[in-house]
């Protein structure tokens, strides 16, 4: 018999109703079980209270006892709501922290923008590595000079007729500007330059983490036309910076002209004495000097031309930048509804953007929390586990 079936028996019991077998096998479990025992008690203490006797003294221990015996599990504690809400304004901290964080790593990894080569507002990156080439021909020009013969060397140099000189100017300008119609505005650069005989040396668009796209662009500009087709940029979108530099190289072109004039007269008298030598180490020894004075020649030759070029063609370093649409209202004199769907569209950008954000980053921190729960899972498990034994 078990407790259950003993506490529907109590009553019969106590009223005289049980059959022989019965009262036996109940009799045997109040013997063994200690809370079936009680309950008997306190019905017995319950009856006597029915009739008006006298509450026994045992009655209110007895019930006490009871209580205590068949307390049920408490139930579980209420979590406050006001719990629930803080972990979910820490989950969405979490988030957010961790998707500027994302973004802001991604905008420095690949967002940051890169000016082209040669691109410097002032102009010396342009012109370092001219004067580094110059300066090593200077160092080379003495060598085969060394290796002349004693005829060669003693050979007057040629008079050079004195003639005007026209300036040498290295003119490079900077503009930045920023424009809402990136693409129209930008194939408009390249047909208008295309037209005037200039060409594009360099071309870098990038993507920033805002959506928005940046041009840098090395133009090649006649240098006649530089100033016209400079105002006509400055008209195009809105205007943020503009610098310019000119660095007069005449002096280093007339005398790299004279150097290569002395070069090829040289090699003139170099090849008539080479019709005259007389003997093997004399043809060995103009040979040699030929050699070093066409080296020089090429040289010299390759300097004037890139003067030239740089002269004829002035360098344009142009940064072209898209604006957003809530930097073009500040921008422009525009009515409050026309702020309203500037703003409006911004902010649809910055919701795109931090969306794509929040997804790179739960995508990162995705096997972390799956980890976790696994973990807790287990942990639940083996805590319910060891609870029911």
């Amino acid at each position: 018999m078990n407790c259950k079936r003993c506490e529907s028996l109590l009553d019969q019991y106590l009223d005289g109703l049980m059959e022989a077998s019965d009262k036996a096998a109940l009799k045997e479990h109040l013997h063994g079980c200690a809370h079936c025992r009680l309950r008997m008690q306190v019905l017995e203490d319950s009856r006597r209270i029915n009739e008006e006797d006298e509450v026994p003294v045992s009655f209110s221990a007895s019930w006490r006892q009871a209580i205590q015996d068949e307390e049920v599990v408490p139930m579980k504690r209420q979590t406050p709501g006001w719990t629930k809400w803080l972990a979910m304004a820490a989950a969405l901290v979490v988030v957010v922290a961790g998707t500027w964080l994302t973004g802001n790593e991604l905008n420095r990894i690949s967002g940051s923008p890169v000016k082209p080569a040669g691109g410097m507002a002032g102009g010396a990156g342009y012109y370092s590595g001219l004067e580094s080439a110059d300066s090593a021909a200077n160092y080379d020009m003495d060598a085969p000079a060394m290796a002349e013969s004693a005829m060669t060397r003693s050979a007057p140099a040629p008079q050079m007729a004195a003639q005007p000189q026209e300036t040498k100017i290295i003119r490079t300008l900077s503009i930045q500007s920023a424009t809402r119609n990136f693409d129209a505005d930008y194939q408009t650069i390249r047909q208008d330059l295309e037209k005037i005989g200039g060409r594009v040396e360099n071309a870098e668009v990038r993507t920033g983490s805002n959506g928005l796209r940046t041009a840098y662009l090395t133009l090649r500009v006649p240098a006649a036309r530089l100033d016209s087709f400079a105002e006509q940029l400055k008209g195009m979108g809105h205007l943020q910076s503009i610098s310019e530099s000119a660095q007069d190289v005449s002096e280093r072109y007339y005398d790299t002209d004279a150097r290569l004039k002395t070069q090829l007269a040289k090699m003139e008298r170099l090849r008539a004495l080479m019709e005259k030598a007389a003997s093997v180490e004399e043809l060995i020894s103009l040979e040699s000097a030929i050699a070093d004075t066409q080296y020089q020649i090429d040289s010299y030759t390759g300097q004037l031309k890139g003067m030239d070029s740089q002269v004829n063609d002035a360098t344009l370093n142009l940064t072209l930048s898209e604006m957003s649409a809530l930097d073009t209202a500040e921008t422009k004199a525009e009515t409050l509804w026309d702020r309203i769907a500037s703003g409006t569209v911004h902010m649809w950008q910055m919701l795109k953007i931090w969306a794509a954000d929040a997804a790179v980053f739960l995508a990162a921190v995705l096997p972390v929390i799956i980890l976790i729960a696994i973990v807790v899972i287990i942990i639940k498990a083996i805590v319910k586990r060891r609870n029911k034994k």
